[in-house]
Protein backbone atom coordinates (compact mmCIF):
# COMPACT_ATOMS: atom_id res chain seq x y z
CA UNK A 1 0.00 0.00 0.00
CA UNK A 2 1.12 3.76 -0.49
CA UNK A 3 1.84 5.85 2.28
CA UNK A 4 0.92 9.33 2.28
CA UNK A 5 3.78 12.37 2.51
CA UNK A 6 3.12 15.56 3.57
CA UNK A 7 6.06 18.18 2.80
CA UNK A 8 6.08 21.48 3.83
CA UNK A 9 8.89 23.99 1.71
CA UNK A 10 11.28 25.76 4.07
CA UNK A 11 13.04 29.17 3.24
CA UNK A 12 16.04 27.32 3.75
CA UNK A 13 17.76 24.73 6.20
CA UNK A 14 19.12 24.84 9.06
CA UNK A 15 22.39 25.25 8.50
CA UNK A 16 22.23 27.98 6.01
CA UNK A 17 19.79 30.15 8.70
CA UNK A 18 22.85 29.40 10.99
CA UNK A 19 25.51 30.42 8.26
CA UNK A 20 23.29 33.77 7.75
CA UNK A 21 22.85 34.64 11.23
CA UNK A 22 26.86 34.01 12.95
CA UNK A 23 28.64 35.87 9.93
CA UNK A 24 30.28 32.97 8.30
CA UNK A 25 27.35 33.53 5.52
CA UNK A 26 27.93 37.53 5.55
CA UNK A 27 31.97 37.02 4.88
CA UNK A 28 30.64 34.67 2.07
CA UNK A 29 28.62 36.78 0.71
CA UNK A 30 31.06 39.91 0.84
CA UNK A 31 33.93 37.64 -0.58
CA UNK A 32 31.54 37.08 -3.61
CA UNK A 33 30.17 40.89 -4.13
CA UNK A 34 33.72 41.88 -4.05
CA UNK A 35 34.24 39.70 -6.92
CA UNK A 36 31.91 41.64 -9.21
CA UNK A 37 33.22 45.41 -7.59
CA UNK A 38 36.77 44.24 -8.52
CA UNK A 39 36.14 44.75 -12.34
CA UNK A 40 36.15 47.52 -14.37
CA UNK A 41 32.84 46.71 -15.38
CA UNK A 42 31.77 45.60 -11.95
CA UNK A 43 30.76 41.83 -13.46
CA UNK A 44 32.58 38.64 -11.44
CA UNK A 45 35.03 36.37 -13.69
CA UNK A 46 34.06 32.86 -13.56
CA UNK A 47 36.89 31.90 -11.21
CA UNK A 48 38.93 33.31 -8.39
CA UNK A 49 42.53 32.05 -6.71
CA UNK A 50 43.49 33.25 -3.25
CA UNK A 51 46.99 32.70 -1.74
CA UNK A 52 48.18 33.01 1.54
CA UNK A 53 49.25 36.43 1.60
CA UNK A 54 47.76 37.91 -1.20
CA UNK A 55 44.91 39.19 -2.63
CA UNK A 56 42.33 37.42 -4.36
CA UNK A 57 43.21 37.21 -8.12
CA UNK A 58 40.50 36.49 -11.34
CA UNK A 59 41.31 33.10 -12.92
CA UNK A 60 38.79 33.03 -16.02
CA UNK A 61 37.79 36.26 -16.56
CA UNK A 62 34.60 35.54 -18.41
CA UNK A 63 31.36 36.28 -17.29
CA UNK A 64 28.57 34.04 -18.21
CA UNK A 65 25.53 35.10 -16.38
CA UNK A 66 25.65 32.63 -13.28
CA UNK A 67 22.96 33.98 -10.93
CA UNK A 68 24.18 32.34 -8.14
CA UNK A 69 25.55 35.76 -6.27
CA UNK A 70 22.28 37.40 -6.49
CA UNK A 71 20.45 34.61 -5.34
CA UNK A 72 22.52 33.91 -2.48
CA UNK A 73 22.01 37.87 -1.34
CA UNK A 74 18.21 37.60 -2.14
CA UNK A 75 18.12 34.68 0.48
CA UNK A 76 20.39 36.12 2.83
CA UNK A 77 18.39 39.08 2.73
CA UNK A 78 15.02 37.26 3.64
CA UNK A 79 16.70 35.19 6.74
CA UNK A 80 18.61 38.49 8.14
CA UNK A 81 16.17 41.20 7.02
CA UNK A 82 19.94 42.99 6.32
CA UNK A 83 19.19 45.31 3.72
CA UNK A 84 22.67 45.13 2.60
CA UNK A 85 22.52 42.10 0.52
CA UNK A 86 19.23 43.98 -1.23
CA UNK A 87 21.82 46.56 -2.05
CA UNK A 88 24.43 44.07 -2.68
CA UNK A 89 22.07 42.65 -5.19
CA UNK A 90 21.03 45.47 -6.81
CA UNK A 91 24.33 46.80 -7.36
CA UNK A 92 25.16 43.38 -9.40
CA UNK A 93 22.12 43.49 -11.31
CA UNK A 94 22.70 46.96 -12.57
CA UNK A 95 26.21 46.07 -13.71
CA UNK A 96 24.20 42.94 -15.80
CA UNK A 97 21.62 45.92 -16.78
CA UNK A 98 24.48 48.35 -18.19
CA UNK A 99 27.24 46.14 -19.71
CA UNK A 100 24.95 42.78 -20.67
CA UNK A 101 21.59 43.61 -21.97
CA UNK A 102 21.32 43.93 -25.35
CA UNK A 103 18.24 44.29 -27.68
CA UNK A 104 17.02 40.47 -27.59
CA UNK A 105 17.84 39.18 -23.69
CA UNK A 106 21.41 39.31 -22.25
CA UNK A 107 24.64 38.20 -23.02
CA UNK A 108 28.27 36.81 -21.47
CA UNK A 109 31.90 38.22 -21.78
CA UNK A 110 34.93 37.27 -22.68
CA UNK A 111 36.84 39.60 -20.47
CA UNK A 112 35.26 41.51 -17.70
CA UNK A 113 38.84 42.92 -16.45
CA UNK A 114 38.30 45.50 -19.69
CA UNK A 115 35.55 47.65 -20.64
CA UNK A 116 33.93 46.83 -24.14
CA UNK A 117 34.84 49.47 -26.47
CA UNK A 118 32.10 50.21 -29.02
CA UNK A 119 34.14 49.57 -33.01
CA UNK A 120 32.70 51.21 -35.87
CA UNK A 121 34.11 48.62 -38.41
Amino acid sequence: MGSSFSWTPRLCNDATYALAKCGAGHMLAWTCYNFYQSTPMKLAGENYFFSAGQDKSVDTSWNILRPETIESLFYLWRITGNKTYQEWGWNIFQAFEKNSRIETGYVGHKNVRIFPTQSFW
